[in-house]
């Protein structure tokens, strides 16, 4: 008995000098310290400055960018089959189109982001995935205000209001891109939210009760 155990315990010994020499590592010697030296964030940008993201800011954000391109667009086809009249058409089609866009456009940006440099194309991409914001707040309110009966003057006059915002936000983001960001956060807020009280506040969707559209507006002003 004494010889079967000496002999597990000569085996065990070589076994652990075996990982001590390949220099295998177990899960509490994981490298934490090159963990820590990784740079998650830059600084918050100076005044009429664009932020420049880390490398690990963009590989992230492509990643999680892309990944929604394929739910969008098989959406966007699934809200088209479902269509039955030319109006559900066309807010599907606009509001799909506008989705797709958003997470491609930002995808392309963040993707040349990675290759770190300053081109043209960045700078051009950079103002497209700003211009999409406004485009897809836009049609994001497209349905609600094409599909039905609207009763009441201002949500018909809304219906062409929201897109003028949605020029005059892309127009001003264009002139003065990455300055004056308090009021580009301003607009921002206004064209998400204040057609959203106007829609909640009126009889837009008779059918639904106004608890759920107005859970239904926070949910795409905020995603």
């Amino acid at each position: 008995m004494g010889d079967v155990i000496s002999l597990f315990s000569v085996i065990i010994m070589k076994f652990k000098s075996k990982f001590n020499e390949s220099k295998i590592y177990f899960h509490y010697d994981l490298p934490w310290d090159k963990l820590k030296t990784v740079k998650w964030m830059n600084e918050k940008a100076t005044s009429n400055k664009a932020y420049i993201p880390t490398t690990v800011e963009n590989v992230a954000n492509v990643c999680t960018h892309a990944l929604c391109v394929a739910p969008a667009s098989l959406g966007a086809r699934e809200l088209l089959t479902r269509s039955v009249n030319a109006p559900q058409a066309i807010a599907a089609v606009v509001y799909g189109l506008a989705l797709c866009l958003l997470f491609a456009v930002s995808t392309t940006f963040h993707s040349v982001c990675c290759c770190k440099s300053d081109t043209k194309m960045k700078h051009f991409l950079h103002r497209c995935d700003r211009a999409m914001i406004y485009i897809f707040i836009a049609s994001s309110y497209f349905p609600w205000l094409t599909v039905g009966t609207l009763s009441c003057w201002m949500l018909r006059e809304l219906r062409w209001a929201i897109w003028l915002l949605a020029v005059l936000g892309i127009t001003y983001q264009q002139i003065f891109h990455e300055r004056y960001k308090m009021l580009e956060l301003l607009l921002y807020l206004v064209m998400g939210l204040g057609p959203a009280a106007i829609i909640v506040t009126s009889n837009v969707c008779p059918l639904l009760n106004k608890h759920v559209v107005f859970s239904a507006l926070q949910l795409h002003v905020f995603l």
